[in-house]
Order: C-alpha cells, then structure tokens, then sequence
C-alpha cells in the first residue's frame, strides 16, 4: 500500500475540512444550504478535475427533504450519457446496511435470535478453530464484524460468474477462525454474505427478492436494485484511470451488491429519519433502529473504542453538541459511495461515483457537505484540522520498543532506529516518527526519503504502543481518545523442519475470477516466515503482498497482526504425494 493507502486508512478516522472555494459569507445560518451548493459545486469540478474522475452524483438531505441532488461528469461517457440524480451506481458495502436490516426485520417477526448459533439457522456452517474454549459465531457478532470469520476469500470472489454466497459454508469448511469471536473488530464481507443465506433461511426468500421488497420499494428506492449492475438506461459504467471497463460480479452479493442511485439512498435517509420520529413503517421499528444506530461494541480489550451499531459505522468525534455522524461507505473495482448521517439533526449526504480514483475524494466531499450543512442549518461551525505541535525529543522506551518489523492496517511496516531517532518505511515511502507535546507518536513524511513534510492528516492521527497480553501494539488516536489498533509487531520464531522444507516459490492452480494472485513465494527471513505474492487486482492496478506469519502447527500457519485481512490461515495439504499450500480460497502447487 503506498502513502495514498496509508492516507486512505488515517483518513478513515478523521472528519477532514477542505480550504479555499468561493468567498464565505459572514453568516450561512438560515440560507437554505445556498452557500453550500455553491461550495460543493467548486469543490466536485475541482477534484473531478485534479483526480480524473469520469462521473459523480450528490444528495443533500434535511429531515424529509431533498434540498439539492446533481450529478457531474459521465454516467457512460462512451454514449454520451451526463450523470445525474437518478444515475445508478454499485453502492457497494453500503448493501450491508439493508442486509442488516433485513435480519432485525426477522428479529421483530420472532423468527429469528441474533445471539443464537449461525448454525442454528444454517446447519451446514462449519469452521474449524483454534481457540479454546471457543465461542459461537452469531448474527450479533457478524453485524458488529466481531465474528471472528476471514475478512474475505478472495480467490473467486469477484468476476467469477457461477459463484454465489451460497457456496460459502462449503468455502469454510476447511478454513479457520481468524480471531477469536467477540475477541477483536475485523472487518468481513464473508460475515454478511453468510448473512444473506441466513436472510433466505429464514424467510423462505432469495435474498434479492426478500431486500428489494420488504426494504427498497417500501423505501420509495424507485432505482434500486441487488446483483449486477445492468447495462444501459440509467446504470453507470465503470471507469478506470478514465478507461471504461468490465464490471466484475461480486459473489457476496449481501456485503455489496446493492446498486441505486444517490436520491435512492437519501430517500433511505429520510425512512430512518421518519423512523426515528415515530412514524411506524414496514421496513424498521423505531426501538430496531435505534439498536442498530447504537454502540453494539466496545466491550473487547482489542477494540481501544465502540465503533459499530448493527452494520452501520458510528463515529463521535465531532462532539456531543453535534451528536454521532452514522454512516457507511462503499468501495467496488471502479465505483465509490459515501452514505452520511447525523441523525440528532436530520441530515445526510450521499455521494456516488464511477471512477476508481474516487475513494478519497467520495469522502471528502461527503464530510465537507456534512460540514457545511451543519452549519447552515444550526450555525454550529466545526473546527478546522489544523494541528500543529512541537516536536519533542523520542523516550528511551520509544527507541527501544518500536525498532522492528509490523503487521499493519497500511500492509508490512519497519520502524528503523537511526542514533536518536526513527524512521517508518513502508515499501517505497519514508517517514519519520515523531513525539509531540501531547505525549503521543505522529509521522512526517520523508519526501525523496530526505525532506521532511507536514500533512494536515499525519498532523490528526497519533499513535502510542501498548502491550496486551502477549501482542506488543501500536493504537491510533483521534482528539486524544484512542480509536483502532493499527499494527501488531511481528514476532520471530524457529523455524519448524516441515515448514523448511515448504519454502521456495509457488504456482495457482485454480484460480478464477478477477482476482489473481502471482509470484507466490514462502520465504524464511529475519526469523520470520512469510508469504510474499502479487494480487491482480483489476487490469492495471497490482498489489504487492506480505504476510508475516505463525508457525503454529506442521499443517497450519496464521497471519500475525490485529484487524482486516489478518489472522487468516494458510493450510499445508498433500495433493497427489506433494505438499501444496492452501490461502483464501487458492491452492499453491511447488513451481517446478
């Protein structure tokens, strides 16, 4: 991942500003968001432009209100086709927020609880485990991504035309828990595609038919719809680096296969909001809503702070005053979308776009929207994120505990001692790590490995070590409050003999679907066994892998670190006479 990737995770916990745009008045309260239309119509052309997007949609809502819903660029540039409120677009994970309400929609019928066993629901679910005495996998710890399950299993997962989330029980059958449940928040589409099955389950509906149903049409989601996004009329196509491409089929269709338009999703907005009011409708009660709007986490060491309701993202770093910003975002090869709330207030913003350089710019637009609108609808004005401190000079501890390797959000990280001071380095970028007067670490980008260089976001988000249990840990902060774990070091270890002789490169044997992995090698090096490989991600766009990995077993290794992507295991099993390795979905034949 580089420093846009790491910028992408930081900005994650942040409710960023943007400077410049068009002269502010002295005063936007009352003004029927006129100075926020304004700003936000500079502001798309503006990174549109710097960020070669092909097309973007915008909803502001208040209440029950579409206060101004546009569209910019290209829906279909090929044909010509201008993108617009109406345009549909994938809005990827945001397909969990109704899958979730889907669930609770069964939990108030009485035909389903959430703290029972998935296998109850769905007999043929199976994991193995390391964990002893382990607890049950439930659709309460799935919706908070408290399951413990592998984030994904990635070979097959999209593009691949025949598969479906109802394979997934025998996808897992050979697999492992990744963490303990209840034990560590890691994000999991698997989680929400089985999910989906248990939606069927209990119904006695496919999953699009029950979703599109009991949730959209009732909605008034007049555009929206579940599985691949179709062609022509209002469906956008899909860009990447401003060249149209195939849109790959997702297989867990209930973590992301919803497609709709922005005034869809604001139309959601405003049935949560009525909701909230009291109106009763068929989609959700006012006390299911409410459980899904409220801190269901928090409770475990690994968690540092609550995060999630049921599905939704729940962030409260914008005050009490301001009240929690309720969201979720979605990200799919080529589209990006942005769905934001402050229900204390009424108000949301959904933004939606068709370009795979959008992801930062989504958010941002998003936030700064929120923002704005805020503050015309109640004057209440958010601070800028510009922080600046001394730095101070790094402890004896600092010098001595974080030198070493770690498994993080951003991928491998060294932390590398220099006489007195320290140097992050992941793949190609540098940054320096710093101590500042609040007492916690922060980085500073290295340009060229040689100039160092303030950014406002590396400027929010500060960091400390900790020790839990036998993980040496380093936590992110936001306004002084601890937020996430974003790295675990990486631990040496022997070597085991059945490991040694694995070692070398490897070839995929059954690989399909979009996503490719190449150049698969099992290295040994600093004490550390690891995985190193390519991943395909989309034509053009490749991703170096390392995972640094646990020996713990002759047939079983796991990857070390905390959080999305970690803690998944790679199986050794004999095929033919010859040991071959087993990893999220692929099978590793010794290259010849």
């Amino acid at each position: 991942m580089n420093k846009t990737g790491i910028y992408s995770v930081l900005a994650a916990l942040l409710l960023t500003a943007c400077a410049a745009g068009p002269q502010k008045p002295a005063s936007v309260l009352g003004d029927e968001y006129s100075y926020a239309r304004e700003y936000l119509q500079w502001m798309i052309r503006d990174q549109m432009a710097e960020h070669d997007i092909v097309g973007l949609s915008i909803a502001l809502v208040d209440d029950q209100r579409i206060v101004w819903s546009q569209g910019f660029g290209f829906a279909d540039e090929g044909k010509d086709i201008q993108a617009g409120p109406q345009t549909v677009y994938r809005a990827g994970s945001i397909t969990k927020l109704f899958t979730a309400t889907a669930v609770m929609q069964l939990v108030e019928q009485g035909r389903l609880d959430i703290d029972h066993p998935l296998r109850e629901y769905v007999p043929e679910f199976q994991v193995h485990t390391r964990f002893e005495p382990s607890s049950e996998v439930t659709p309460r710890l799935m919706m908070t991504h408290h399951s413990g399950l592998p984030s994904d299993i990635v070979n097959g997962m999209w593009g691949d035309e025949t598969a479906s989330y109802r394979d997934l029980p025998e996808l897992l059958k050979d697999e492992y828990l990744a963490f303990e449940p209840g034990q560590v928040r890691a994000y999991s589409n698997i989680a929400f595609g089985l999910l989906g099955l248990l939606v069927e389950r209990v119904s006695g509906l496919p999953y699009n038919e029950y979703v599109e149903k009991r949730i959209l049409e009732p909605a008034g989601m007049r555009h929206a719809y579940i599985g691949r996004l179709r062609d022509g009329g209002q469906n956008a196509a899909g860009y990447y680096e401003q060249q149209q491409r195939a849109i790959p089929v997702l297989r867990e269709q209930p973590a992301g296969g919803l497609n709709a338009s922005v005034e869809d999703l604001a139309h959601f907005a405003q049935l949560t909001f009525r909701v909230q009011s009291g109106e009763v409708t068929p989609v959700i009660s006012r006390a299911g809503l409410k459980e899904m709007q409220s801190y269901q986490d928090g409770h475990s060491a690994f968690d540092m702070a609550p995060a999630f309701g049921f599905a939704w993202a729940i962030d409260d770093s914008m005050g009490e005053q301001v009240g929690h910003l309720v969201s979720h975002n979605g990200g799919t090869p080529m589209f990006s979308s942005q769905l934001m709330t402050l229900p204390e207030h009424k108000l949301a913003v959904v933004v939606m776009s068709n370009s795979n350089s959008a992801g930062r710019v989504t958010a941002d637009i998003a936030r700064k929207a929120m923002a704005l609108m805020l503050e015309s609808k109640t004057g209440m004005v958010l601070p800028e994120n510009n922080v600046t401190s001394r730095n101070l000079a790094l402890s004896a501890d600092d010098l001595s505990r974080l030198p070493g390797s770690w498994s993080s959000l951003f991928g491998w990280v060294d932390i590398e001692r220099d006489n007195d001071s320290l140097e992050l380095s992941v793949r190609e970028d540098r940054f320096s790590v710093v101590r500042h007067e609040d007492d916690r670490l922060y980085l500073e980008y290295d340009l060229f490995g040689l100039i160092p260089l303030n950014f406002a976001i590396l400027n929010r988000v500060g960091a400390e070590y900790r020790h839990i249990g036998e993980r040496e840990l380093i936590v992110g902060y936001v306004d002084g409050k601890p937020r996430q774990i974003l790295a675990q070091k990486i631990r040496p270890h022997v070597l085991p003999e059945v490991w040694r002789r694995r070692l070398g490169a490897y070839e995929v044997s059954n690989a399909i679907g979009a996503m490719q992995l190449r150049d698969v090698k099992l290295v040994y090096k600093d004490r550390v066994l690891r995985l190193d490989a390519v991943l395909d991600v989309t034509p053009g766009e490749v991703e170096a892998m390392r995972f640094p990995l646990d020996p713990v077993r002759e047939d079983v290794a796991f990857v070390q670190g905390i959080g999305r992507q970690m803690g998944g295991a790679l199986r050794a099993v004999s095929i033919d006479g010859r040991d071959h390795l087993v990893y999220s979905g692929f099978v590793f034949r010794p290259a010849d």
